[in-house]
């Protein structure tokens, strides 16, 4: 494993020589003899561990340098700790002001130069453990109050059955990330609707949109990411793509979120058809209830004509037989002869009656087709 650099400056090449000699067996040492030459090196050499600093110096003093050190991005996070035959506390508080770790008087101790090194360098490393937990709880508590927009979201949609509601809703939450996007939702072949976060309509941004709903669930280009599902599209045109993690975890959302959209919006549509059909088959219950009971109507007007029509045939039969039989007398008929013409009469009326029973299965018929329709209704 490579040595960690450390960075000695000072005017006096003894010093450096000295403090040179009790870093070397575990560090790699980086001399300057002046402030200047400091930050140079510094300029270039971006590896430094650490920094010995001293105060005493012509031209830019270290209290100098060692500001400039900690007002720099690429540098602040170099720990340096002042070497210095000053040890007042004045020159201790002014070191502490421009931001140095600690404080070293000349002449140099051995041990407690390396033990301050050693303990410098310790709180460097848990310095960068706690911004990373530090980072690491920030981003857990975005994601946490992302969620909880989400959350809230779903709920909102469980208590509307609006479409224009919800995407009003949607367009909201997207627009809570800073976030500019155009829907299309596709509620038949017929009925497209398009809505944006932005009062502008932008044609380039709706044709595009069009043409992209088959690329599958998530397509990125450039800055824009399509969601796509049956119903709806989603594209949103500047996602953050340069921050690489909260970009990943938007696609996530964004994902679950048109999902979760497009299923409520088909429930509605299934709802509304469901309705629809429901108003259908109810008019076409009652009509075929009219129906029925105009059957009703005509089928007992048929039973009480033929009811009379049987009637009145027998009586005509009754009295053609009586009157033939009075007639008989007259005729000179023989007695074969007037059974023969009673037979015949006989006859014609058992046919009549026949004629008369076949109506009656006909009525039969009638009223299975009634009785069929009540039952599907």
């Amino acid at each position: 494993m490579s040595k960690k650099k450390i960075l000695v400056v000072d005017d006096e090449p003894t010093n450096i020589r000295v403090i040179g000699d009790i870093l070397s067996p575990n560090y790699q040492v980086k001399a300057a003899n002046s402030g200047e030459n400091a930050l140079k090196i510094l300029e270039s050499n971006l590896d430094v561990s650490l920094i010995l600093l001293d105060i005493m110096m012509p031209e830019m003093d270290g209290y100098e340098v060692c500001r400039i050190i900690k007002n720099s991005d690429d540098t602040k996070q170099i720990p340096v700790i002042i070497v210095s035959a000053l040890t007042s506390i004045e020159e201790q508080m002014q070191g502490f002001e421009v931001g140095a770790e600690d404080y070293l008087a000349k002449p140099v101790n051995p041990e407690i130069l390396l033990a301050k090194i050693e303990n410098a360098m310790e709180n460097v490393k848990r310095m960068q453990e706690l911004d990373f937990a530090q980072n690491t709880a920030m981003t857990a508590l975005q994601s946490l109050n992302e969620m909880g927009k989400i959350s809230q979201y779903f709920c909102s949609l469980l208590k509307t059955k609006s479409v224009d509601k919800i995407v009003k809703i949607l367009m909201n939450l997207i627009q809570s990330y800073s976030l500019s996007a155009v829907l299309r939702i596709s509620l038949n072949s017929e009925n497209i609707v398009h809505s944006s976060t932005h009062d502008i309509d932008r044609p380039i941004e709706l044709s595009l949109l069009d043409n992209l709903v088959n690329k599958g669930d998530i397509y990125s280009f450039k800055t824009a990411t399509v969601f796509n599902q049956s119903i709806i599209s989603l594209l949103v045109t500047n996602m953050p793509v340069e921050n690489e993690e909260f970009y990943g975890r938007l696609k996530d959302n964004f994902h679950l979120l048109v999902a979760g959209t497009n299923a409520a919006i088909e429930e509605i549509i299934n709802e509304k058809k469901l309705l629809a059909d429901f108003r259908k088959e109810k008019d076409q219950s009652l009509k075929l209830t009219e129906i029925i009971e105009s059957f009703d109507s005509v089928l007992e007007k048929i039973k009480e004509q033929q009811s009379n029509y049987m009637e009145a045939t027998k009586v005509v039969v009754s009295d053609l037989v009586k009157e033939m039989e009075d007639a008989f007398i007259y005729l000179a008929l023989s007695e074969h002869q007037e059974e023969d013409l009673l037979a015949r009469v006989n006859k014609a009326f058992e046919q009549i009656k026949k004629l008369v029973d076949r109506n009656c299965v006909i009525e039969e018929e009638i009223e299975h087709i009634k009785n069929t329709i009540k039952t599907n209704v």
